[in-house]
């Protein structure tokens, strides 16, 4: 009797596809989602051997990590994302297991507005044309060295600005805009959530003139993450 087996096993990815779980929620999205590459449980990417680690729809993921065109939400363009980086116009995204039952995130706001002796805050604002709450968060740096003051490069402050959007006293939403000292202003965001449909934290990394498309960039993040779980 000749016994025929398949070289592609449940526990592995079938070709042009990276497939795993998030609380038990199986998520298979094509390879030109991908950058870098999809983390499993087992050993870190920064250990040898973790390329052994149980991979496919069989396994939990530990990180996915995807970009997409905006606003259609296509596959990115790995190219122009690897020489642009933070620049990159389209959306950055990245999957984590986080189970939680719900999807108020008001702790992380509150970690972000913690009090630090080497921190500053302005005072908190709402922002009627982008429906958000935001305060600007100034941290003083320590120069050992003298430096040029008249220099472009010196800079002895580094500032974020965080945004985030409260319903019935909770907080679905916050964003963490971070300043270039270069050009004097906001330049990338990021936007954090839970989605409690799948037990996952989401990431998004956008340009920060894209801000005040918040709700379309979460709204069809969720879709899109949605639309790719199997089972």
């Amino acid at each position: 009797i000749l016994l025929i087996i398949s070289p592609l096993t449940s526990a592995e990815n079938r070709p042009g596809f990276v497939c795993g779980k998030f609380n038990d929620h199986v998520m298979e999205v094509p390879k030109e989602y991908i950058i870098y590459w999809a983390e499993y449980e087992g050993k870190s990417s920064w250990t040898p051997g973790f390329t052994k680690n149980k991979k496919g729809c069989d396994a939990n993921f530990t990180s996915l990590p995807m970009i997409a065109s905006w606003p259609d939400m296509q596959p990115g363009d790995k190219s122009k994302w690897y020489k642009q980086g933070l620049r990159y116009e389209g959306l950055r995204m990245r999957v984590e297991p986080f189970k939680r039952t719900d999807t108020d995130i008001t702790f992380k706001r509150d970690f972000f507005l913690r009090k630090q002796n080497d921190r500053t805050f302005d005072p908190v604002i709402y922002i009627d044309k982008l429906g958000l709450f935001f305060v600007k968060a100034t941290r003083k740096l320590f120069r050992a060295e003298p430096q040029d003051r008249n220099s472009p490069y010196w800079f002895d402050k580094t500032i974020n600005g965080y945004y985030w959007s409260e319903v019935e006293g909770k907080v679905p939403v916050v964003f963490d805009c971070q300043w270039l000292p270069l050009e004097k202003r906001y330049y990338i965001c990021e936007a954090i959530f839970v989605m409690a449909e799948i037990g996952s934290l989401v990431r998004i990394f956008f340009t920060v003139e894209k801000l005040p498309q918040w709700r379309a960039i979460v709204s069809s993040t969720q879709q899109f993450l949605l639309s790719h779980i199997k089972r």
